[in-house]
């Protein structure tokens, strides 16, 4: 199925502007590309909320861990 969408010639023109700075040839390529960052996108947000979720599951299990920044410089040292 094709859609016709009205679009001003000013906001046109930088559709097409930032199609050609990224290689693309057609404007409709250009909106793909953007909708399959938004995808990734999404799915890192999703990934995101879940290591959220598994740390404040760690946290509640065996409360707050220590930094171990401190005992790494320390082995480095030694």
């Amino acid at each position: 199925m094709t859609r016709i969408l009205s679009i001003p010639d000013r906001l046109y023109g930088e559709l097409e502007q930032s199609a050609q700075l990224r290689g693309l040839p057609q404007i409709e390529q250009l909106i793909e590309a953007w909708q399959q960052e938004e995808r990734l996108w999404r799915e890192r947000e999703t990934t995101v909320d879940r290591i959220r979720s598994f740390r404040a599951e760690l946290e509640q299990r065996y409360g707050m861990m220590e930094d171990s920044l401190d005992l790494i410089r320390e082995d480095r040292d030694q």
